[in-house]
């Protein structure tokens, strides 16, 4: 398993949508993810305040890397 994330994201006028999908950083035992999965999607959804975002997310869980 390879850590790290992979994402993308639009914008239209002040609306905001985002896709990362990230892997477990650290295989140790007795340390597990946060989102209780190796590989998580996050869809973000929200909006643009001058130069901050203010995001509600959501999870998609992956059984396979």
């Amino acid at each position: 398993m390879t850590p790290g994330y992979i994402g993308s994201y639009s914008t239209e006028a002040d609306r905001l949508t985002a896709a990362v999908t990230t892997s477990r950083h650290t295989t140790h035992n007795g340390i597990t993810s946060d989102f209780g999965v190796d590989k998580v999607t996050i869809n973000l959804d929200g909006g643009v305040f001058e130069e901050s975002i203010l995001a509600k997310g959501r999870r998609r869980k992956h059984l396979a890397w």
